[in-house]
């Protein structure tokens, strides 16, 4: 199965992993968001702060990580995005990725969701989804994408509701696999 590197490299690169020549894809070597990946606030870009790469392991991988922080609050949709993955030659997509969450301990549900959105579309389309309302240890979550073989597209990682219920959703060794 090859799979498609998403954190470090503007440029999306197949790697073959029969050969060994991947270990699994993190944010070594970064302090601050991957190039060319985007946030929005409600479907409006902003520069917010809830969504940052720090120097922990919370999600189960090495440091550093991805990290949704509860600050500042807002009762709102977070979302940080992909650029453009091209996918034209590939096909059953499958997309993998380690989380954890931190929840507030007074705080209410929320839900935490991956989409997805191609070229021509406008609108982002969920392909997973939690609502949660209690701490999460770190945990592999697979995707099935495999609708968008053979396509251009964005993925997103999302929060819903309001940032005073969560204290931080960690995640890391996001892979993008395929034949």
């Amino acid at each position: 199965m090859d799979r498609i590197e998403l954190i470090d490299q503007p440029e999306i690169s197949f790697i073959n992993t029969n050969t060994g020549e991947f270990n699994g894809e993190d944010f070594t070597g970064l302090s601050s968001l991957p190039e060319n990946w985007s946030i929005d606030l409600n479907g409006e870009s902003v520069d917010y702060t809830n969504w940052s790469v720090v120097d922990s392991s919370s999600a189960g991988g090495t440091a550093p990580e991805l990290r949704f922080s509860w600050a500042p609050t807002s009762n709102n949709t977070f979302r940080i995005s992909t650029y453009l993955i091209d996918a034209s030659n590939r096909s059953d997509l499958e997309l993998q990725f380690i989380h954890s969450i931190n929840h507030w301990t007074w705080g209410y549900s929320y839900i935490l969701k991956v989409q997805t959105k191609t070229e021509v579309q406008s609108n982002w389309v969920d392909k997973w989804d939690i609502t949660n309302s209690g701490n999460k240890p770190p945990t592999i979550v697979t995707v099935d994408l495999s609708d968008l073989d053979g396509q251009k597209f964005q993925i997103a990682w999302v929060f819903d509701g309001n940032s005073n219920n969560i204290n931080y959703w960690y995640i890391d060794d996001i892979v993008l696999a395929s034949n």
